[in-house]
């Protein structure tokens, strides 16, 4: 999602949010293969944390990218 294809579409979100999601992305990993049993609170704290920072610049970016996709 975070490349661009010239022509085609732009990236829908930036390199710096595909870092800052990457955790989420693991987590959710975890959740969906492994074991529910196994969450630890610390680590959902944490995570729950980084969305206020997060998300304005991630909805920024999935808007522009849903003002792109109503333009085509």
């Amino acid at each position: 999602m975070a490349q661009e294809f010239p022509g085609i579409r732009p990236a829908v979100v930036s390199q710096e949010s595909v870092v800052a999601l990457d955790k989420f992305r693991r987590f959710r990993h975890l959740v969906q293969n492994i074991y529910v049993m196994n969450l630890q609170a610390a680590k959902m704290s944490e995570l729950t944390s980084a969305l206020p920072e997060i998300w304005p610049k991630l909805k920024k970016e999935l808007l522009a990218f849903a003002d792109f996709i109503e333009e085509i």
